[in-house]
């Protein structure tokens, strides 16, 4: 009878540890990952979430615990900040017998950890029974990684609470309206901005066609440097996200791109004559550029043909008998010869 009675208690627990193993993960949940590259993000919700240690890993440091804490098999899983305050329960059941028994664990707000030390908090000692791990300081929509370790390569069952906050997912609101110029100029830079949105943590910002100008993306602003050569319609789209959903739609934007005005101007001046040109002086023929900055609307480029007029040239022939004179500007002749004066002109140069 007595060997009868151990035999049932034995299938009792055999029962027990299978039901375990068959229901955790949960449903639809995936497996923890052996590295923190490879931890996957339980985006729906982290509470509830149970598995079993396994003992596959290479020991290496804990990291932002003091002291010669290693971890031995670690497992990691990732999960969803929809509060700035989360507490976390961590239930370790079933741990094999060993030298140290139980677990522990941390989070972190980065992954990798670049050899910083980056905890949201940690439980370095190995304990076997529950342990909290809480922070005041989640921003909301970012993920963070739990790493939870068996002692010298204990193996545990254990199951996660999350006692206080949330650790739901959810996809960040629709972005709002884009602010900036809505009439720009090819050729120059403006900047678009829109409100932050809760939960999103990338803003991702596209220009249609793409071949309107450059972006530098900076968050929930993006400054667009026009192309030179485009005139016409472009449109500024701004999507968000976080590591586990997008945005329902997205926020755009019509902008509509002129080019600069373009002005000819024909300048004629006459010999010993000058033009001034955006403080320049000019007395020869050529051809001048000068940009006209505009208050509001494009700039407007012109371009200046500067033509050096010749003086106008006329002959006449005066005949003279002896003891006759003719007066020239004053200047009274009586023998032959040249003579050349200038007559002041009504239009164009004197001649």
């Amino acid at each position: 009878m007595r060997i009868q009675s151990y035999k049932t208690i034995f299938l009792f627990l055999l029962f027990s540890s299978s039901l375990f193993a068959q229901d955790c993960p949960p449903p639809g949940f995936p497996e923890p990952g052996n590295t923190c590259p490879e931890a996957p993000i339980l985006c729906p919700d982290l509470d509830g979430y149970c598995a079993t240690i396994n003992n596959i890993n290479v020991p290496q440091l804990f990291p932002c615990c003091s002291g010669a804490w290693i971890l031995n098999n670690d497992e990691w899983f990732a999960f969803f900040a929809g509060t700035t305050t989360i507490t976390i329960e961590i239930v370790p059941q079933n741990c094999t017998v060993g030298n140290q028994m139980g677990l522990q664990g941390g989070i972190y707000d980065a992954c990798p950890m670049n050899g910083g030390c980056n905890a949201m908090d940690v439980q370095c000692s190995c304990i076997e029974d529950p342990f909290i791990l809480t922070s005041g300081s989640y921003v909301v929509g970012q993920v963070y990684w739990i790493v939870l370790d068996g002692c010298s390569g204990n193996v545990c069952d254990y199951t996660i609470n999350v006692l206080e906050g949330s650790t739901v997912g959810f996809a960040p609101p629709n972005p709002g309206a884009i602010s900036g110029a809505n009439a720009v100029c090819q050729g120059i830079t403006t900047s678009y901005s829109i409100a932050l949105v809760n939960g999103a943590t990338t803003y991702n910002w596209t220009l249609t066609p793409s071949d309107a100008g450059t972006l530098s993306v900076d968050s929930d602003s993006v400054t667009v440097s026009w192309s030179d050569t485009f005139t016409g319609v472009a449109t500024l789209c701004v999507a968000t996200s976080n590591q586990c959903y997008l945005s329902a739609n997205e926020s755009c934007f019509d902008i509509a791109v002129s080019s600069d005005v373009i002005r000819l101007e024909n300048i004629s001046f006459c010999p010993g004559e000058s033009v001034t040109i955006a403080g320049q002086v000019y007395n020869q023929s050529g051809t001048v550029i000068d940009t006209l900055p505009s208050i509001s609307g494009c700039d407007t480029i012109v371009t200046y043909t500067l033509t050096l007029e010749p003086y106008q040239t006329r002959s006449e022939s005066i005949s003279l008998c002896p003891g006759e004179s003719v007066s020239i500007d004053g200047q009274v002749y009586t023998q032959s010869g040249i003579v050349v004066d200038t007559l002041p002109a009504l239009s164009g140069c004197a001649g």
